[in-house]
């Protein structure tokens, strides 16, 4: 018996199926993958595309595999040199991604491993003896919990004040912005709102430190609850967590510390 969808023909290369292919691509989806992801920007009922079709369609569109492209340490060195100039503290697996994503060059770990060791052996040594500790966090799904959190580092040295909202659940920062200050409380709650309108949805609780700031926040996110869910009554729809206890906006300030700020504090200094 004939497989389903064996001799529909390939659908057209429309602007919109070929943006998909290559965005899937990019973030390193496997054909086998392709084959059931591209069936959302195609009408499946008329059109169908094989892995055979998707391994074709690679060729034509110049997007090679990683064994395709046959990268060394001598082919990437540029791209690698010119990341780790923003970003020196960055590992092998955050730099395969970056190539990967922002230079469109698709090369093992391994590879990269290799050319830190080369370039960096310190750097890679530190970055062996971290030791984590696992915690665990709990969230029923998206839009579950909002947690926001200011960061002072730069506040003292470069007048730059930061302040996140991260939803814990997909890890995705709904607002990340720096001003002259972030202990405003009418700032912070525009951060909020703009998110809000952005997303087209408020979370079920917010969360943040007990800090004078975060009120109107607190207090916008308990009215709009009461207002979606009368039987919310009287009830606080904010959590306010003790010190070193809003874990995941203190996790997502750990990252771009050990990430992101070290290449620009060097060239805020320079300045």
């Amino acid at each position: 018996m004939p497989q389903p969808n064996q001799h529909k023909p390939c659908p057209p290369k429309s602007e919109e199926l070929i943006r998909a292919f290559k965005y899937y691509f990019a973030l390193g989806t496997p054909d086998t993958q392709l084959v059931c992801l591209l069936k959302k920007h195609y009408d499946v009922a008329r059109f169908g595309l094989s892995l055979k079709s998707i391994k074709r369609w690679r060729k034509e569109l110049g997007l090679l595999s990683t064994r395709q492209q046959r990268h060394d340490i001598n082919s990437i060195s540029a791209a690698v040199d010119a990341i780790r100039a923003a970003f020196p503290s960055r590992g092998a697996n955050t730099i395969t991604k970056q190539l990967r994503l922002k230079h469109g060059i698709h090369v093992s770990r391994k590879t990269v491993s290799l050319y830190l060791q080369l370039v960096d052996p310190e750097g890679v040594q530190a970055r062996r003896q971290r030791r984590f500790v696992r915690h665990r966090f709990y969230a029923a799904g998206i839009n579950d919990i909002w947690a926001q959190d200011q960061h002072d580092k730069w506040g003292p040295r470069f007048g730059l004040w930061l302040h996140c909202g991260i939803d814990p659940f997909s890890g995705f920062n709904n607002w990340m912005h720096v001003w002259w200050t972030n202990k405003n409380p009418r700032l912070i709650t525009k951060y909020f709102l703009d998110a809000v309108r952005e997303l087209g949805a408020i979370p079920v609780t917010t969360q943040s430190d007990p800090g004078t700031e975060n009120y109107g926040v607190a207090n916008v996110q308990t009215l709009a609850r009461h207002e979606l869910d009368p039987t919310l009554a009287d009830t606080l729809q904010h959590r306010w967590m003790s010190k070193a206890k809003n874990v995941k906006s203190e996790a997502n300030w750990s990252v771009l510390r050990r990430d992101f700020t070290i290449g620009f504090e060097l060239l805020f200094e320079e300045d």
